[in-house]
């Protein structure tokens, strides 16, 4: 019922840093919160790779703790995928925009 847009994890930089009459909504895949650990630039995300090989994977995610405000978290987890929020990580953010977190899968702790 808010105003409201979705836009990409690319469009992040493009919002207008005045703008406050409107939530910025962005729906994050897999692509968007890991990166292989021997990633070569230009080198496609493959998903299915990903879901197999979960342990060739490093998370991305303090990339967009000076971009989000708000974390809505909405995915299964499980022990063998990297976690997507590192704490040591978001300690250490100089530039933290992010205000809250929650996890609609309501699992203490995580899932598993």
């Amino acid at each position: 019922m808010l105003p409201h847009e979705y836009i990409t994890t690319e469009q992040l930089d493009t919002i207008d840093k005045t703008e406050n009459k409107k939530i910025f909504i962005v729906v994050m895949e897999a692509k968007d919160l890991v990166r292989k650990k021997n990633h070569v630039e230009g080198e496609v995300f493959d998903k299915a790779h990903y879901y197999s090989n979960p342990e060739e994977y490093v998370s991305i995610f303090k990339e967009y703790y000076s971009k989000i405000s708000f974390l809505v978290n909405c995915m299964y987890w499980e022990k063998k995928y990297p976690r997507v929020i590192i704490e040591s990580e978001l300690c250490a953010e100089k530039n933290l925009k992010l205000m809250g977190i929650t996890d609609i899968s309501a699992d203490y702790e995580g899932s598993c």
